[in-house]
């Protein structure tokens, strides 16, 4: 209603005033204050409209932009236009002292630079914001005692594990979600030339697995030459820090190791572990498969659509160690040289390469030797597949017995080697004879591989790791030995066994007196069928065709069936009996015969 009222008044007015004063004709129809004598109609209306009024005109200048106005025709009371690349803030600057910039930089933690701002303190100060990296720091040093003083390092465990139904071979299932600290750093690949000892690489990965492994992006330049030293007795000095120098020095020190003698016989360390999977197994040896690389991973894949249990056998053979020579300085001061300044590591810091979160460390240690890993799978019980693969594999692999030898020959194995002078040989290994793996005989300089390599954070502790894994863990009860006898016979008797998916019998025995066999060889799934047949014929030249036999099956030496045929007139031969048997529940049904 105002706003209405001063634009019909405000009009009016100075239409009054102007008539009386000459500055408008009768016959001029413009009833416009601002564009009739504009000199002289400000002053007159000063006194017919109270400037406190909440009425606004449109004269530019009185400290309201309406009506007309805009910041083109009066920016005295709109401002100025917007121009995006220009810069119109109102205000005059505060002048303060460099007193004040650096009391108040030190109070938030921030540069002097960073303390001029305007806003820095709600910045700084606002709930949930922070730094990630220290700011502020007074030396590469201090900086690197800052981001640790504040860093997190995770190294906790748990385990959670979900029992499940069995599944149709029997086998017993358990769902494991694990969280484990690994205690080696395994790579069989170098870590595509970024692992080698004075390498310096982002925590993420090396503490919770985050992503891979990644260097931290400090140019060689700004880096200390890598000083080596090793338990074979030789040192050396890599011109720069890059993997291309540090593997050729070690290459120069282990020819000078092998010249001098210091290259000594090394052991060889056992072990095993029951696993359903090669993630099972990394979790229980708390190895990190995603250090591995794929070629181990494709060759111990294990297939878990049958009864059978699977152990791992590991032989690891540590030849000697190379060590970045830190000369007595902490870490930072052995990595680094003095061109490397706080604002380099600020800057490592805004692109997330350094964080309180993201710990930087540093390779240490480089262990060159040997690794076989293979897997033992077999259709035995859990207990008897660890009792053999110790007994054969073990310290006291001569104490093996014939049985036992006998569980790994009919294994399936499947091998990994690294850093051996050849690929290993199966049936070696499975012989028992894999010691000739380890060899020094007539071995290459260059078939000498890294193995593992200690990995430290830049306040000198180790690096302890931490992953998480799920899988399912597998314990299948072994199959039931099944064993066939005929005896009795007349004229000869024999024994078929048709395996589950097959349309074909293959005949396993043919006798005319007596047999038995454990039949689990020729067994593979749980509907299998075995055929006993006979063979007639006459006793003596005159008399009739006839055929005998007993036919006895066992499951784990317990007789489960015993039948005898007789035919005192048989003209012909065939099938007596038909049986289904599973080797994974123990069951036999006859399917055909008296």
């Amino acid at each position: 209603m105002m706003k209405a009222l001063c634009t019909s008044l405000r009009p009016l007015a100075a239409i009054t005033f102007l008539l009386a004063s000459g500055c408008i004709g009768s016959d001029d129809s413009d009833t416009s204050a601002r564009n009739i004598c504009p000199q002289e109609a400000q002053p007159a209306l000063s006194g017919l409209i109270d400037p406190d009024d909440d009425c606004p005109s449109d004269q530019c200048g009185d400290g309201v932009c309406s009506g007309n106005e805009s910041c083109s025709s009066c920016a005295t009371d709109c401002g100025v236009c917007w121009d995006p690349d220009t810069l119109n803030i109102p205000g005059v600057p505060q002048l303060v002292t460099r007193e004040e910039v650096d009391a108040l930089a030190q109070s938030l933690g921030v540069t002097p630079l960073m303390a001029g701002s305007p806003n820095i303190v709600d910045f700084v100060n606002q709930p949930g914001i922070a730094f990630s990296y220290p700011v502020g720091a007074t030396s590469v040093q201090d900086f690197f005692n800052k981001l640790f003083q504040s860093g997190i390092w995770a190294s906790t465990t748990n385990v959670v594990v979900t029992p499940l139904a069995p599944d149709a071979n029997g086998c017993q299932l358990k769902r494991v979600d694990a969280t484990y600290n690994p205690e080696e750093f395994v790579s069989f690949d170098a870590g595509a030339g970024l692992l080698f000892p004075s390498a310096i690489a982002q925590g993420q990965f090396v503490n919770l697995g985050v992503g891979s492994f990644t260097p931290l992006h400090v140019p060689y330049t700004q880096r200390q030459p890598a000083r080596l030293t090793s338990d074979i007795w030789v040192q050396g000095t890599a011109p720069t820090a890059t993997a291309t120098d540090v593997y050729a020095e070690i290459g120069t020190m282990i020819r000078t190791a092998h010249a001098q003698g210091t290259i000594s016989p090394s052991k060889v360390v056992f072990d095993k572990q029951s696993a359903s999977s090669l993630e099972e197994y990394a979790a229980k040896v708390k190895l990190d498969t995603k250090l591995f690389g794929g070629s181990l991973s494709a060759s111990l894949s294990v297939s878990g659509s049958k009864q059978s249990n699977t152990v791992f056998v590991r032989f690891t053979q540590s030849l000697f160690n190379v060590q970045q020579d830190l000369r007595g300085y902490p870490p930072p001061g052995a990595q680094f040289n003095n061109t490397l300044t706080v604002a380099d590591l600020e800057n490592l810091g805004a692109t997330g390469e350094l964080a309180y979160n993201n710990l930087p460390t540093y390779v240490r240690t480089v262990t060159y030797g040997r690794m076989l890993l293979f897997s033992v799978t077999s259709t035995s019980s859990k207990e008897e597949l660890e009792a053999a693969v110790n007994a054969v594999y073990g310290k006291t692999s001569v104490a093996a017995s014939a049985s036992q030898k006998k569980v790994i020959s009919d294994s399936t194995l499947k091998v990994f080697g690294y850093g051996g002078p050849a690929e290993p040989q199966i049936s070696a290994i499975q012989a028992g004879d894999y010691l000739s793996y380890f060899t020094l005989q007539n071995v290459p300089l260059t078939s000498l591989k890294p193995l593992g390599y200690e990995v430290r954070r830049f306040d000198d502790q180790l690096a302890t790791m931490q992953r998480t894994t799920s899988y399912t863990e597998r314990t299948c009860p072994g199959v039931h030995k099944i064993s066939v006898r005929l005896s009795e016979v007349y004229k000869k008797a024999t024994l078929s066994v048709q395996k589950t998916g097959s349309l074909n019998y293959e005949k396993i025995i043919d006798t005319e007196d007596f047999s038995e066999v454990q039949i689990n060889s020729f067994l593979v799934g749980g509907d299998d069928q075995i055929k006993i047949g006979v063979t007639v014929d006459k006793p003596w030249f005159l008399g009739a065709s006839q055929s005998e036999m007993r036919l006895q099956i066992f499951v784990d030496g317990v007789e489960v069936a015993n039948r005898y045929y007789e035919c005192r007139t048989c003209h012909s031969k065939g099938d007596v009996w038909v049986y289904r048997v599973n080797q994974f529940t123990g069951e036999v049904t006859k399917l055909q015969g008296p």
